[in-house]
């Protein structure tokens, strides 16, 4: 990894000036404003409307030159954002704002967390639900061929090759709605090299294909995690021990076989058999009907298409098969952090050949993520409602609820600042509150609430 965060357990008093004198960032050059620095790049990074063509260097200078009244040149500001120093600065500062979120999430729990997600924890058996994925963060013409990386990373969607790139390793808590942990690291990086599974003891996971194998099963067991991993079609020499329609229907025919000729045998409907894995473990896998299946070219339908498959160390006394797969939609809350933090908080590559201020940039974004995450937040506390109440894409996309917010975080001090986040709360409160469903949204299980619901309606039956 090229540094994580997520550990840190500092408050948010110290401000980044204080910090740089901590950590003795820049002891020499005493003129450089760190903490302006800092502000005018989560500004830059959060505004939401800037487009790709004025995310330059440029344009954050001429912020630091409004936010503090001293001209600083290209070269000279260059010169002291590339260094390390400058790097630890803003992930120290990252790593504290999301310390308070994390330690606010968990002070008001009993208010924030909706009722029904806490019905389902207790059923299930644990104290939050995590959604694990990552997303790559293309670098730009300038970053290509000064990065460190291994190798390039995935295929474009239009065709065009691949570049080297960084990837965000995100986990997120579903229960809270807030990362609990990143990663930053090549486009190429294992997933698995990223997973801490203490911190994820008597907790759910919901993780992709990636993450699937006995060894790591094994290691979720030996953790005490639960898990629901997207399976794999193609996963056939664990012999079965009991079998299960859809309805919940014993299928003696299928026990003993292998789980490859178990499916030959029942080839249509939803299924749900345990097996044990080459460690001993017993796993539960679910079949269910594909609802977006497609067609092979020759009309036929793949098994792939045909079906989702689910692996899972939750048995049949905690959770039925229908609620696994509604369950594992809550996974789509980490792709919408992802989509948050692109189109919301411009999260991409500027355009530099130093490392040190590419991940800088990133930073950025971060911390302007968090910064709203942590006002919608005292926003829910102040007017006593759960996570439901508002929508967090609406947060992070209404960009005027926070701009005033974001610009004064260089220019303002600590009584107009607050009075700068009582407008924030308030704005929140009338123009992010969660539009009322559709039907449509909630047949197709799009409506995180109405999903949260429909589980812990059938958990209480």
């Amino acid at each position: 990894a090229l540094f994580t965060i997520g550990q840190s357990k500092l408050g948010m008093e110290t401000l980044a000036d204080e910090i740089a004198k901590r950590v003795q960032t820049f002891k020499r050059l005493r003129k450089f404003k760190h903490g302006a620095y800092v502000a005018s790049g989560v500004y830059f990074a959060g505004h939401g409307a800037l487009h790709e063509q004025s995310y330059h260097l440029e344009n954050c200078r001429m912020l630091y030159i409004k936010n503090t009244g001293v001209r600083i040149s290209n070269k000279a500001l260059h010169n002291q954002i590339a260094k390390p120093e400058m790097l630890g600065l803003c992930k120290e500062c990252t790593e504290q704002m999301l310390a308070a979120i994390k330690d606010k999430a968990k002070m008001f729990q009993s208010i924030l967390v909706p009722a029904s997600m806490k019905a389902i924890q207790n059923a299930w058996g644990v104290r939050a639900v995590f959604a694990y994925d990552g997303s790559q963060v293309t670098l730009r013409e300038g970053a290509k061929a000064n990065l460190p990386c291994k190798a390039p990373g995935h295929p474009k969607a239009d065709g065009s090759p691949a570049a080297p790139g960084i990837k965000l390793d995100v986990l997120y808590n579903v229960s809270s709605t807030c990362i609990e942990r990143i990663d930053i690291t090549e486009a190429v990086a294992d997933e698995r090299e990223h997973m801490h599974l203490e911190m994820l003891r008597d907790c759910l996971l919901l993780a992709d294909r990636g993450l699937v194998s006995a060894e790591w099963e094994h290691a979720m067991y030996e953790a005490g995690v639960k898990f629901i991993f997207k399976g794999k079609a193609n996963i056939a020499t664990e012999t079965v021990i009991e079998a299960y329609d859809g309805k919940g229907n014993p299928l003696p025919d299928l026990i003993g076989k292998r789980y490859g000729d178990a499916k030959e045998l029942f080839p249509e409907g939803d299924l749900d058999v345990l097996v044990r894995n080459s460690y001993g473990d017993l796993i539960r896998i679910v079949r269910q009907e594909n609802p977006n299946q497609a067609s092979a070219r020759d009309g036929s339908k793949s098994d792939n298409q045909q079906f989702v498959y689910l692996r899972t160390n939750l048995l049949r006394d905690k959770a039925e098969l229908w609620q696994l797969f509604e369950a594992y939609r809550w996974r789509w809350n980490v792709e919408f952090c992802y989509m948050m933090l692109q189109q919301g908080d411009a999260l991409q590559s500027i355009n530099s050949g130093k490392k040190e201020i590419i991940l800088e940039f990133i930073l950025f974004n971060l911390m302007a993520w968090m910064a709203k995450c942590y006002v919608a937040l005292c926003a829910l506390i102040k007017a006593k409602k759960d996570l439901f109440h508002i929508s967090m894409i609406k947060v992070h996309m209404k960009h005027l609820v926070f701009d005033d917010l974001l610009r004064g975080l260089g220019r303002v001090g600590k009584s107009r600042m607050y009075d700068l986040i009582k407008k924030s709360i308030k704005d929140i409160l009338e123009y992010c509150v969660r539009s009322h469903a559709s039907q449509r949204d909630i047949d197709k299980g799009k409506n995180y609430p109405a999903l949260t619901a429909k589980i812990a309606a059938g958990v209480a039956a």
